[in-house]
């Protein structure tokens, strides 16, 4: 008996909410997003990065529009289950619509996947690729730095947990790569 894994969407993005406080606290303000975009192509993977630090004056509407603004056309977008509300029940948040509600909303093309995974599953990703995660209990700081791993780190369980082998191992070569070039264009301080 064979098994079917599906293929790799064509374009994904990866999505990090950094926020203050927990979301069902009403003073609670985005700080920070990472968002990790990845175009499969007959070229091959193009990966991409946006990561952005706000102060409690932000804008809710306007951080939102950024991220919708920075997601590619009919991307399948991930994020953790943890920082948001399942889009598909609306009345679920009794204060106010979540983030990816809001997302979701303003984007009716994207295919939305809440991921659900333990942290110490995605430390264990982050250890395997050298990424530095931010564990539980980490300063919000912390937390700002290490948005553009999270969001890393969420693609590669999602890969290694989704697709087939093929898929993995292509992809995860390629992004290598691309960090490895991603590090040397930073500045050394």
């Amino acid at each position: 008996m064979t098994t079917h894994t599906p293929k790799h969407p064509r374009v994904l993005s990866s999505l990090r909410i950094v926020r203050d406080r927990p979301f069902s606290d009403y003073e609670s303000a985005i700080r920070s997003v990472a968002i990790l975009n990845l175009e499969c192509s007959d070229e091959g993977p193009r990966f991409s990065q946006a990561h952005a630090i706000f102060d409690r004056t932000e804008s809710r509407a306007d951080i939102l529009r950024g991220i919708v603004e920075r997601v590619p056309a009919s991307a399948t977008l991930i994020t953790r289950r943890a920082y948001c509300v399942d889009p598909a029940r609306p009345n679920a948040d009794h204060f106010r619509p979540s983030d990816i509600q809001l997302i979701k909303a303003a984007r009716r093309d994207l295919d939305i996947n809440l991921i659900n995974c333990l942290d110490d599953d995605l430390l264990q990703v982050a250890a395997a690729f050298a990424l530095r995660l931010a564990g539980p209990g980490s300063s919000l700081a912390t937390q700002i730095h290490c948005a553009p791993a999270d969001a890393q780190v969420l693609w590669l369980a999602f890969l290694w947990t989704q697709f087939e082998q093929a898929d993995r191992s292509s992809l995860s070569s390629a992004f290598e790569a691309w960090r490895v070039i991603e590090l040397a264009r930073q500045p050394h301080a």
